[in-house]
């Protein structure tokens, strides 16, 4: 966990707190505005010797609807956020979960499935530094164990799509579509872009990173590069800012 995150998580833990001390303390004070409030009509002067006293009453009335005001807007804003959080939870939606398990040389990535429905993705290499000859962007990956373009996810669990195949002395592209894809050499490090998307959910942006491997064995190793926004994408950084690595 990084430190912001840490920081993040404690700040809400922090927050929460003291919001349910202030729901207490809320709720002392408006009993203890009820009895004043009671006790004050019984010795209230509605012929208006005892100014300071109809006054205290007045206040002790104005804080009771004010309390009142309170605790509906409280409760409002909580069903607000129920709502918003089912809402979250049944619209679809996908993230990058770093990188598959590879297995016969196999090279995937990870989508995580945030929705609570079932769902089909699709995962697709928008752009690869250096470019590879043959290997044209985009370029629709092939789901793990399908054939065609899309994969299926349950709700709430991964999915994995074949982005290539570690042959040690050379790669190759694993497309979702009947066309094929020529090996091409190991370089020192391909920097790939990859976008995963679905029906009813804005697309998703990872960086991953093919880098050579120095031990002598041959082949490559295949890492998460971390979150990537196209410039303009809707949920990206704003104007100036840099997408978090």
């Amino acid at each position: 966990m990084s430190l912001w995150a840490f920081v993040a998580n404690w700040l809400k833990r922090v927050l929460y707190a003291g919001w349910d001390i202030g729901d207490i303390a809320h709720r002392a004070l408006f009993w203890g505005l009820l009895i004043t409030a009671f006790f004050t009509a019984r010795h209230a002067d509605p012929e208006g010797e005892h100014d300071m006293l109809n006054l205290a009453a007045a206040l002790v009335f104005v804080a009771i609807v004010a309390s009142l005001v309170y605790c509906a807007w409280r409760l409002c804003k909580e069903e607000y956020d129920k709502r918003m959080e089912l809402e979250a939870y049944l619209t679809p939606k996908l993230e990058f979960a770093g990188v598959g398990e590879k297995s016969h040389g196999i090279n995937r990535v990870r989508v995580r499935n945030l929705s609570v429905h079932s769902l089909w993705f699709k995962a697709v290499l928008t752009r690869v530094t250096p470019p590879i000859d043959g290997v044209a962007t985009p370029f629709v990956l092939q789901p793990t164990h399908r054939r065609g373009e899309e994969g299926d996810i349950i709700g709430g669990e991964y999915g994995t799509a074949d982005v290539f195949v570690d042959y040690k002395t050379s790669l190759r592209m694993l497309p979702g579509s009947p066309v094929g894809a020529p090996e091409f050499p190991i370089k020192d490090r391909y920097e790939l872009i990859i976008c995963a998307s679905c029906q009813g959910c804005p697309p998703v942006y990872r960086r991953y990173y093919i880098v050579k491997r120095s031990d002598g064995e041959g082949g490559v190793i295949f890492t998460d590069g971390g979150e990537y926004w196209p410039p303009g994408v809707p949920g990206g950084p704003k104007p100036g800012q840099t997408a978090s690595a």
